[in-house]
């Protein structure tokens, strides 16, 4: 009696052990033979409406992502561009050396106005 309890207890634990693993592995490999993992959820970022005004005496030239803007000494121009664009510079100008960034867009300049001087 004691013999079959010291055969028949590691037999069966072995066998609940590797049951799940085979049929995991076997279902695995049956339906795709190659494993990747699932690509991660990226938000897409807010699109921000915002006016951008001159206050310099020159015409400034800026580029936002692809849109390119020129702004008139004391005018200003409505801007939508998602965030975390920049507004550059594309011409020599008071603000700086061409491709200056002047500023970036962020959440929270929705509905603002961004004074470039």
């Amino acid at each position: 009696m004691t013999i079959r309890k010291n055969l028949i207890l590691p037999v069966a634990a072995a066998v609940c052990f590797l049951v799940p693993a085979a049929a995991v592995f076997a279902q695995q490999t049956s339906t795709d033979s190659t494993w990747a993992p699932k690509a991660a959820k990226v938000k897409a970022p807010k699109t921000i409406k915002l006016t951008v005004a001159n206050q310099t005496k020159v015409p400034v030239s800026l580029s936002a992502g692809t849109q390119q803007l020129t702004i008139a000494p004391g005018a200003s121009q409505k801007l939508t561009a998602p965030s975390g664009t920049k507004l550059v510079t594309t011409s020599d100008s008071s603000l700086g050396a061409s491709g200056t960034v002047v500023a970036e867009v962020t959440d929270t300049m929705n509905g603002s106005t961004v004074n470039v001087r």
